[in-house]
């Protein structure tokens, strides 16, 4: 099988993701009795995305009789010894084109994580191994088609203790999540069958948790198991890259990008950058891009030099920069790499007030920057200038959350709160504000379990985001 490898090379950072569109599929989640809410968790995500979904007990891998009539096996539960027969009934699934997720931990000897190995290597001892414990709590960066976020969500996620292996990228073994530099998440195609489904695996517990999960996370795992994105012709590249700090003035982010083909024989694709807001919104127009570079084997062309301004009235918070290398725009079904940096914009000075002056203007360089006053700049048409939703919190709640709203100017708000069916089932606030912080809470007592959205009306924009109610 040829294969062709391609690497973003973000010399400030890059990031890209992949738009996917999955079909109403049947899913099966082991439950988890060692750790309670992970199998909920997950049943929850797959049926609001419209999949048939059940939890079954840890005996449904004894039979393999199911196997034709599923589309995603996940295995919610890292601590449950699998016996050898359930570990290969994992594997069979698989083979039969059946995407599997097997939770891992931080711990190569637990037993999720010794049945991932086990089916990475049951066709070939020379796939996967685990090393040794990633220890502390990190922000998780990821690439490649589970980053591709065909709900527009930045690809990051916390994680407390980590466990990293080592991978054949010949053997179909792909990792897909870094801490530092480190991988400790992965995914598998198997490379002998092309029929057989993608395997994925991630190694921390606590980004599916009922008091913190990543919902959109959960909803990319499971549409790249449904949609079997192509994955042994690509490797990741992970430069090491911090946050960047603007302060409530704003400033300009420069940076630059590489884009090398290591595989022998010539590669043609798509590439372009885009941004997202602090509230997950796209924003609408690419930073760069998209261009169709051919890459010839062998070669690395750039860097290319770019550069995004946060203006001073543009909203506080982490905005994400983000590269995509795909086969097509804006729509691609295949993701090939992807890399990401985020910004932070402070919404207070050092003095605890906002200040709307002198930008700051930062150039990033192979991982390094510095900072210079640059002067007022031009604010980005198009980034909301009127106000600022903060991230509900808690998010999942129970029976309520709390956001902030901070506006720039006097005007008319509403603040409303619908279900599923587009129905308004709160009305937080409607009226005129005065410029400033305004602090709202969602009491949900009563209300049936499950996703709802907050909306934000003011000066005619509007921002959106999504509420997952634990009752």
């Amino acid at each position: 099988m040829k294969r062709m490898i391609v690497i973003i090379v973000m010399m400030a950072s890059l990031v890209g993701m992949n738009i996917s569109s999955s079909h109403a599929a049947v899913v099966k989640v082991i439950e988890s009795p060692f750790i309670l809410g992970l199998d909920a968790m997950w049943l929850t995500v797959a049926t609001g995305m419209g999949h048939s979904t059940t939890i079954e007990p840890i005996g449904y891998l004894d039979d393999r009789s199911w196997i034709p009539t599923v589309d995603v096996l996940i295995v919610s539960d890292p601590y449950f010894p699998y016996s050898l027969f359930q570990m290969e009934t994992m594997f069979e699934a698989m083979m039969a084109g059946v995407g599997v997720y097997i939770q891992s931990e931080d711990e190569g000897a637990l037993p999720g994580n010794i049945a991932f190995e086990f089916v990475t290597n049951f066709t070939n001892t020379a796939g996967f191994s685990w090393v040794s414990m990633v220890i502390g709590l990190n922000e998780a960066k990821l690439t490649g088609p589970v980053a591709a976020l065909q709900n527009a969500r930045p690809p990051r996620l916390d994680m407390y203790n980590a466990c990293e292996g080592t991978t054949n990228i010949l053997m179909g073994v792909v990792p897909n999540l870094f801490i530092s530099n480190l991988p400790v998440g992965y995914l598998y195609d198997e490379p002998a069958n092309p029929f057989a489904g993608l395997l994925a695996t991630n190694t921390d517990v606590d980004w599916i948790l009922p008091w913190g999960p990543d919902l959109e996370l959960m909803e990319n795992y499971i549409d790249v198991l449904i949609t079997d994105v192509e994955l042994t012709k690509f490797i990741p590249f992970v430069p090491p890259i911090g946050t960047i700090t603007l302060p409530p003035t704003g400033g300009t982010v420069t940076f630059s990008v590489e884009l090398r083909n290591i595989a022998a024989s010539t590669f043609t694709t798509t590439a372009w950058v885009r941004a997202f807001l602090p509230n997950g919104n796209l924003y609408p127009p690419p930073l760069a891009g998209p261009a169709y570079p051919t890459i010839p084997a062998f070669t690395t062309i750039g860097p290319f030099s770019f550069s995004v301004t946060i203006p001073p009235m543009a909203p506080w918070g982490t905005y994400f920069v983000q590269s995509v290398l795909t086969n097509g725009y804006p729509l691609f079904p295949i993701c090939y790499d992807t890399d990401c940096f985020k910004i932070v914009k402070l919404l207070n000075g050092p003095d605890g007030v906002e200040n709307f002056g002198q930008p700051k203007h930062i150039i990033l360089s192979s991982g390094s920057f510095d900072q210079a006053d640059a002067g007022l700049r031009t604010p980005v048409v198009g980034l909301p200038d009127r106000f600022a939703v903060s991230e509900a919190y808690p998010n999942p709640f129970n029976p309520s959350t709390t956001v902030s709203i901070v506006l720039n100017e006097s005007t008319s708000m509403q603040v409303s709160v619908y279900n599923l069916q587009g129905q308004v089932v709160a009305t937080l606030a409607n009226g005129s504000f005065s410029p400033g912080s305004h602090t709202f809470s969602f009491d949900a007592t009563g209300m049936a379990s499950g996703v709802y959205f907050l909306q934000v009306r003011a000066g005619g924009d509007v921002q959106t985001q999504k509420l997952m109610l634990m009752q």
